[in-house]
């Protein structure tokens, strides 16, 4: 009897090490921004390779998380520790201007990516990125898995749709970048993300108006009519935010409205982050990263 109590526990065990593995590894997948579709996907060497990084990522981010528990403060232009030593380099400073008129009325997401892959210095012409990437992005056309319409007529897309194209496109460059959305983060926090040099693509509204809320969810996401997408670089010495909107192109807006906007459409964002220190800053942070 004693012996069947034995081997009955040496299973229990057994068991309870295996979904604590599947759950790590599913960890690894979310925090690095790659589905797990897009994992399986992989060949073998890359998905040997994430398994490698995560390894060190994890002995590095535990280190680290040790010696300082604070990110850097909004009013702070340093960029945080990276722990494999990579540069962390001021994208925001080399931001570029990306239109959406007039050949993309409906593709102000498209516009505010690639600005920011401009920004990082790869040459992306916006009707490719939107032809290779966005339009590829499979799922419903429900704005939360694939884009609901086309960016030439009408039609929109949240986060997640977004960080998938945006993923894949620098999955083909062998980038170490990846985006990654923001989940509900306070403004506070969002400006941090840009004061650390990392531009923060916001959905908001044109013109500045409050969102006309349709009442009509997917995923969690609620549609509103005046939807809008911009990306986020800066603060003036005045306070005002430095936007490159891609109705306008570089513009002021007031931090107060601005972000009493961005809390009426429901906090949503995505901000690029290379893997090590996505890995560094998603330890310590307050609110779920979600990746695409």
């Amino acid at each position: 009897m004693q012996e069947s109590d034995n081997i009955l526990a040496i299973v229990v065990v057994s068991a309870a090490a295996a979904v604590v593995a599947v759950a790590a590894s599913l960890l690894v997948l979310a925090v690095l921004g790659i589905s797990l579709l897009d994992f399986e996907a992989m060949s073998g060497e890359e998905k040997a390779s994430i398994s490698a990084s995560s390894m060190e990522q994890d002995s590095s981010a535990s280190s680290s998380t040790k010696q300082s528990s604070t990110r850097p403060s909004a009013s702070s232009s340093k960029a945080p520790e990276n722990p494999k030593g990579l540069a962390a380099p001021n994208i925001n400073a080399s931001m570029a201007e990306c239109l959406q008129y007039p050949n993309y009325p409906a593709g102000c997401e498209s516009a505010s990516m690639t600005a920011v892959l401009n920004a990082l210095g790869y040459q992306v012409d916006l009707g490719s990125f939107i032809e290779q990437y966005v339009l590829n992005v499979e799922g419903p056309a429900d704005m939360v898995h694939a884009f609901s319409g086309d960016p030439a007529f009408d039609g929109a897309a949240f986060p997640p749709v977004m960080a998938r194209a945006g993923n894949a496109y620098l999955r083909d460059q062998n980038a170490e970048w990846r985006f990654v959305e923001l989940n509900e983060e306070p403004f506070g926090q969002v400006l941090e993300e840009v004061a650390s040099g990392r531009p923060v693509l916001i959905w908001t509204t044109q013109m500045g108006d409050y969102p006309m809320l349709s009442g009509i969810f997917a995923e969690g996401y609620q549609w509103y009519d005046n939807e809008h997408c911009v990306v986020l670089y800066g603060q003036a010495e005045n306070g005002n935010l430095l936007v490159m909107d891609p109705q306008y192109g570089f513009v002021e807006r007031e931090r107060e409205l601005f972000e009493s906007v961005y809390d009426a459409c429901g906090m949503h964002g995505l901000t690029i982050v290379q893997h090590n220190v996505l890995w560094h800053d998603a330890i310590e942070a307050s609110t779920v990263l979600k990746g695409a």
